[in-house]
């Protein structure tokens, strides 16, 4: 068995030495440790003993000192009694006697006649004790009375614990009174603690009732008797169990007694006091025997390994010079034979084991010598043969190809390195097949064409597909087979050479993919989806088959960045696109355009039936929760369709476009097919907004303001601003038509901004300004930018706040609750009117209203024009108005134009009205000039 990984013999002697010799030691040392332990305890008790007579004596010294001045004390109180018959001068008494205690009372068995020093008062625990006392002695006779001592009690005059000392005084035989004198006994145990502290000898102290007095791990108010806390203490039995059992015990007086405390052992010797039966115990540690055996155990130790240490290193410079260098000599030697190489014989200087050795090898070395001599020869020959193929061998390493060898059969008999690269295989596992096998199966039919070709041209040259070992790779290599021949001109072998091209097919592949798919979604782009068209409208030309195009993006799709910003509008995407490629056909395409726009071909359908119902499995599709950053998604699309019905491919995805558009125009999340009506529709849309355009650029648009009007007080209350269009070309344009026109695109903001500043302008103006309303696009409040565009107008033209009012309609408010109600109040904060346009029209409800941090109400003009005469709008508007007042609201019917309409409202509690009755809405100039009349 190996113990020692070293090599050197000496080394190894010196150690197993050492370790014989620890494992001797070791035995010894235990025995050793245990005698020393006996000695060491015995010397300790010994030892306690002494100290612990020594503290008794001196603990009863001080005792006894106390009980001398105390007499000493009780004397002259007796002689001045009997001398003056008082106690008056008892004071200086006191004072000369001794300072050995601390204070001092008399007693006469009804009250306390003096005290010394005069200002101490006693507490309830001294009175208590001393009244004790005198029941004893009342009435006897001075021969039958003798002192006693007191408890030890915490005293709060001078915050100590102090010992009372009480004596009889008697007079004429008569005991009169008592004397009590008290000393601080916790000096005397810190005097007799002191002298224990270099022996790490402790104490600790207990009464005649096995009570603790003193104890260093114990605080003195939870061991002594005269304190609540030390009650409480005592009854839950905080002393140690294992101290208690040992105060418990019957002992004999400077006897050693064992315990266990804290877990640990202890000596202990005890003796009890004359004086006052309190018992004295001194104590020390038995880990202190274990400790001194343990240092002398490690003096013991260091001797022994210091010779041991000495004892190695000489056995190991022994060893190392009669073994181990001789041995060492004989190694090398023995390697530079096995090396080939010539040595001289070996030194023999005696006739031990190592020098038998050397003549075996000296033998041998001669043998060798002659056999190498031999040998040189042929390695000479072999050596030039070497030289030739080295060549050979270096032209192959340092080409850019694979090189095989093959038999006639194709079998391979030679592969370079770069062939196993090539194959990601070893060359046992390819020598010995053939070539073929190799070659990839969808190639397979190549190896008939190699033969041929070598047979009748004697070389093939061209690309094929290897197949890499246990993975799924293929490797592309252009390959050339040559043969090679003998003198005589004779095929001996094929010379296959390759170089790897898979890197060129890879990036060709990667080229043409990144040409035709979208990078986010992976579906196909603009350009193939285009390509695929052409190809779909060809084949419609011959008649196989008819198609469908979907043009479709995702509703409202701009909120979704917002909400989650673009990386979610990305993982959206990708999502949507995810879920459609499961749900298509093989044969169809599926394309991404761009944002979030996407077109879809559906093959072979020749009816709208088919279409449609393949246009709803989409919806359906797309409108079945998402889920993104831990988030539920709920979106929906609209959908263009149009039938193969053009040969030009840009104009069948233009007219899905127009009908994608019209779709989102019905109210969104549903489909519309192209018909020429739409087509005209869509061209006269685009001439609106192009001319709308211009017209906002050159500020032909113009803002007409139609009155408020307070009925009760006919009074003017303000205006709103509404916008009117006069084109050159088109004519007058109804808002109706425009307005949404605007809607659609970005251009309501730019005109809602415009019509905002013009409003300031005109209240800017006005000789006694009244607030003006401005209507909100709904897509103002999608911007998110709402408050900020309004605050910056208000201080460009400095105007008050509350002289600019906003409608936005209900249905407006009702797409994004949460968004308008921080918004409408980020304006209600500035100290804008708001006001619910067209209500009663939308679908919002009473909790939703509670929430819009509105001021008014406008009742829609729908309810007031057939009023008094419907029925049900005369109740509908009634209830508007009785619902607005109950909520706090500023009530405004708009189109009021008879006084039929007038009277109504002003019995159903609604004084504000707009509408023809009044006014219509008025230029400018015609606005600032307008008088209330009725």
């Amino acid at each position: 068995m190996k113990i020692f990984g070293f090599q050197s013999i000496s080394f190894k002697l010196a150690a197993y030495l050492v370790v014989i010799s620890l494992t001797l030691f070791a035995v010894f040392g235990y025995f050793h440790f245990l005698q020393k332990r006996i000695d060491y305890s015995q010397e300790l008790q010994a030892q306690l003993q002494s100290q612990a007579l020594e503290t008794s004596r001196n603990f009863q010294q001080g005792l006894e000192r106390h009980i001398r001045e105390s007499d000493m004390l009780l004397f002259l109180y007796e002689e001045l009694f009997q001398v003056t018959g008082s106690l008056k001068d008892w004071h200086q008494l006191n004072q000369r006697i001794s300072n050995n205690f601390v204070a001092s009372y008399f007693y006469d068995g009804d009250q306390i006649i003096e005290t010394y020093p005069s200002s101490w008062r006693l507490s309830n625990e001294w009175m208590v004790q001393h009244r004790a006392y005198w029941g004893q002695i009342n009435g006897k006779s001075s021969s039958e009375v003798n002192p006693a001592w007191g408890q030890l009690l915490y005293d709060n005059y001078y915050r100590t614990w102090l010992l009372g000392y009480m004596l009889p005084v008697v007079v004429d035989d008569k005991v009169i009174g008592i004397v009590v004198t008290a000393f601080e006994a916790d000096k005397l145990i810190a005097e007799l603690q002191s002298k224990l502290v270099h022996s790490k000898t402790h104490l600790f102290i207990y009464d005649e009732n096995n009570h603790l007095i003193y104890h260093p791990d114990y605080g003195a108010r939870l061991i002594r008797g005269n304190s609540n806390v030390s009650e409480y203490y005592a009854d839950n039995d905080i002393i140690r169990a294992t101290l208690s059992e040992f105060i418990d015990k019957d002992k004999v007086d400077g006897e050693v007694y064992q315990f266990v405390d804290w877990g640990k052992g202890i000596y202990a010797v005890s003796y009890r006091m004359d004086a006052n039966n309190w018992t004295v115990v001194n104590y020390i540690s038995e880990s202190i025997v274990n400790q001194k055996a343990l240092n002398s155990l490690y003096e013991a130790v260091f001797i022994v390994l210091v010779c041991l240490i000495s004892i190695a290193a000489i056995t190991h410079l022994l060893v190392r010079w009669q073994v181990s260098n001789r041995l060492l000599l004989t190694s090398q030697t023995l390697i530079q034979i096995s090396n080939g190489q010539k040595v001289e014989p070996l030194t023999i200087n005696g006739n031990d084991e190592i020098d038998d050795a050397h003549r075996q090898i000296n033998l041998l070395t001669r043998r060798l010598t002659s056999r190498f001599d031999s040998k040189e020869k042929e390695i000479s020959l072999l050596k030039a043969e070497l030289d030739e193929n080295r060549a050979l061998a270096q032209a192959v390493s340092h080409s850019d190809s694979a090189v095989f060898l093959l038999d006639l059969d194709f079998t391979i008999n030679f592969v370079d390195t770069k062939s196993l690269t090539l194959l990601n295989t070893v060359r046992d596992d390819i020598v010995g097949t053939r070539l073929f096998s190799h070659i990839h199966e969808h190639m397979a039919f190549v190896a008939e064409q190699i033969i041929n070709d070598i047979r009748r041209k004697e070389s093939w040259h061209g690309e094929l597909v290897l197949k890499a070992k246990d993975t799924d790779k293929e490797v592309w290599v252009n390959t050339t087979i040559t043969p090679l021949r003998n003198d005589f001109g004779h095929a001996t072998k094929y010379v296959v050479s390759m170089q790897d091209i898979s890197f060129i097919k890879d990036s060709e592949h990667q080229i043409e993919k990144l040409a035709y798919t979208d990078e986010l979604t992976g579906l196909a782009n603009r350009s193939f989806f285009m390509a695929q068209l052409e190809k779909c409208i060809a084949m419609q030309k011959r008649g196989q088959f008819e198609f469908a195009i979907l043009h479709f993006d995702i509703d409202n799709f701009k909120r979704v960045n917002d909400n989650l910003g673009f990386e979610g509008g990305d993982e959206l995407l990708v999502a949507v696109a995810n879920r459609l490629l499961k749900y298509m056909k093989t044969d169809d395409v599926l394309a991404r355009l761009g944002g979030d726009s996407f077109a879809y071909i559906i093959k072979d359908v020749n009816t709208e039936q088919l279409v449609l119902q393949k246009v709803n499995e989409l919806l359906g599709l797309v409108s079945e929760e998402f889920q993104l950053k831990s988030k539920n998604v709920n979106i929906s699309t609209s959908v263009g369709i149009t039938m193969s019905n053009s040969d030009d491919p840009n104009l069948l995805l233009q007219h899905a476009d127009l009908a994608m558009y019209e779709a989102k125009a019905k109210g969104k999340n549903t489909f519309h097919f192209y018909t020429e009506e739409l087509n005209a529709a869509v061209q006269s849309r685009m001439n609106i907004e192009v001319s709308l355009t211009r017209a906002l650029r050159n500020n032909q648009l113009e803002l007409y303001y139609q009155p408020k009007v307070d009925v009760v007080n006919q009074e003017l209350i303000g205006f709103e601003a509404l916008l009117r269009w006069h084109d050159d070309e088109l004519g007058f344009i109804s808002p109706s038509t425009f307005i949404p026109i605007a809607e659609q695109s970005d251009l309501i903001l730019e005109i809602t901004d415009w019509v905002m500043a013009r409003a300031a302008e005109f209240i800017k103006s006005l000789q006694k300004p009244v607030p003006v309303s401005v209507n909100l696009s709904g897509k103002q409040f999608e911007r998110g930018d709402c408050a900020r565009t309004i605050q910056r107008i208000i201080e460009q033209h400095d105007i008050l706040p509350s002289l600019l009012e906003v409608e936005i309609t209900e249905s407006h408010l009702m797409k994004d609750v949460e968004a308008a109600v921080e918004q409408l109040e980020e304006v209600k904060n500035i100290g804008v009117g708001i006001s619910i346009d067209d209500f009663g029209t939308g679908y919002s409800s009473l909790s939703y209203l509670k929430r819009f941090p509105v001021d008014t109400l406008k009742i829609d003009r729908s309810f007031i024009a057939d009023i008094p005469q419907d029925k049900n709008d005369v109740e509908i508007t009634a209830a508007i108005i009785a619902m607005a007042q109950q909520l706090g609201l500023k009530v405004i019917a708009e189109g009021a134009e008879t006084r039929e309409q007038i009277d109504f409202l002003l019995v159903n509690g609604c004084y504000f009205v707009q509408g023809y009755y009044f006014s219509q809405p008025l230029p400018e100039d015609k606005a600032k000039n307008f008088v209330v009349t009725i």
